[in-house]
């Protein structure tokens, strides 16, 4: 007698398979019944619905070159991403239930490509389930385009958020091709809807000659999502500064210098948020003309002035030379206020109100007639910093234990005092 060939017991893979076949089942019998379909998977022959539960769930990850990208940030890159869609919802019609960005990769892209292969002949029900979810396929065009503008904008942000250093940019493009439906194997990982690759570049860093001295500067170049790098081009005549090359847009370059003054002034900023502040700055290009073809271009954080750029045209490119915050000697601001205190440069170091984090974290604004010093200097803007920290009262307390308010007032009434005694004795 021949023996009976023992079943195989499922492997790993195959578990893991099952497993997640029924979660998706679940998830699809939720969906429909969310839409209209009262009786979910139920309204459908089976072969249909098995068509969409063991396809997968489409996962987007973003593969890249091993050797282009640090493997620890690929796999940042696929958690924020994760994140992202799980955390971001839209609403699938007007008073309609709303699913996860992610849900319409697992599982809606499925139905709807399901759906419009279908015919009466192969399933006779469709004119009622095209009935019933009427509202459903009315708004879907609509939120198609909705999940795919903030899918842009997801991987825009992710890309931003990997940046480490300022001389390095990532971006994440969309590799063209069919979507892949088909699983292989039972892999899920397979699966793709969309394919996105992540790509790292490095900025470029030149030597440019300014007033006969060779300085390292790096290039403004971008990253954008279905663009890919992008550097920043700008008219000289758009910041005031004559050139010979008309209105031929010109490569920015910034010095390591001027991004070290921002963040001795401004306070350390994430390095995409000084970056970007950067460009939105250069692309409004308000501006102030000074002497010796520089300009002073306005940065602002949160819409409020916190200082300006120095910029000057060389070698063929505009080169942001240095920062100089809102108080500093060479702005008008800085200017006036010299006029109003008597104060010079050192003055201003001494009482740190060359800082932003100053006019955060000290009792200045508290004094109305110091306030309005500043205010009438143009200074008014440091006040309404909306990102300035809210602090608690017992952080107040700790750090206003100085006074610093009451000192700077004396410093200027006896500079007030010291004027006035001085037109006395002329």
């Amino acid at each position: 007698m021949s023996k009976k060939k023992k079943k195989a017991k499922p492997n790993s893979q195959e578990k893991e398979f099952e497993r997640f076949h029924l979660e998706h089942k679940k998830a699809v019998h939720w969906f429909l019944i969310r839409i209209g379909l009262k009786e979910g998977i139920f309204e459908f022959p089976e072969e249909y619905i098995e068509k969409i539960t063991k396809r997968g769930n489409l996962p987007l990850v973003f593969p890249s070159e091993p050797d282009n990208i640090p493997p620890k940030m690929l796999a940042v890159a696929n958690q924020l991403l994760k994140h992202f869609l799980q955390a971001d919802q839209v609403e699938s019609f007007p008073g309609g239930p709303s699913f996860p960005l992610a849900f319409y990769f697992t599982t809606e892209a499925l139905f709807c490509n399901l759906i419009e292969k279908m015919d009466e002949e192969d399933f006779p029900g469709l004119p009622s389930v095209l009935e019933r979810t009427k509202a459903y396929w009315d708004n879907y065009e609509k939120k198609h385009n909705e999940v795919f503008q903030r899918l842009g904008t997801i991987i825009n942000a992710i890309s931003y958020t990997l940046v480490q250093e300022t001389n390095e940019i990532y971006y994440i493009m969309q590799q063209l091709g069919k979507p892949n439906f088909e699983m292989v194997n039972n892999d899920r990982n397979k699966l793709r809807l969309l394919n996105y690759i992540l790509h790292r570049q490095e900025r470029e860093e030149k030597e440019i000659v300014v007033d006969n001295e060779s300085r390292m500067a790096m290039r403004m170049t971008f990253g954008f999502g279905n663009v890919g790098a992008k550097d920043l081009l700008i008219k000289a005549e758009t910041l005031g500064i004559e050139s010979p090359f008309g209105s031929m847009e010109l490569p920015v370059y910034i010095q390591n210098h001027a991004l070290k003054r921002m963040n001795e002034r401004l306070g350390q900023l994430y390095i995409t948020d000084a970056m970007l502040e950067i460009c939105f700055a250069l692309q409004a290009a308000k501006f102030v003309v000074v002497k010796k073809g520089h300009a002073l271009l306005e940065f602002k954080l949160s819409n409020c002035k916190v200082g300006y750029f120095k910029i000057v045209l060389t070698e063929g490119v505009l080169l942001i030379q240095t920062f100089l915050f809102l108080t500093n000697n060479g702005t008008p601001e800085g200017d006036k206020l010299n006029e109003l205190l008597g104060m010079q440069k050192a003055d201003k170091k001494y009482w740190e109100i060359d800082k932003l984090t100053t006019f955060l974290a000290s009792d200045i604004e508290e004094n109305e007639t110091l306030k309005q010093i500043f205010i009438n200097a143009g200074c008014k803007s440091l006040f309404d910093y909306k990102r300035a920290p809210k602090l608690s009262d017992k952080d107040k307390q700790q750090q206003l234990q100085i006074g610093l308010a009451s000192m700077l007032a004396g410093f200027v009434q006896k500079t007030q005092e010291a004027k006035q005694n001085d037109k006395f004795e002329e």
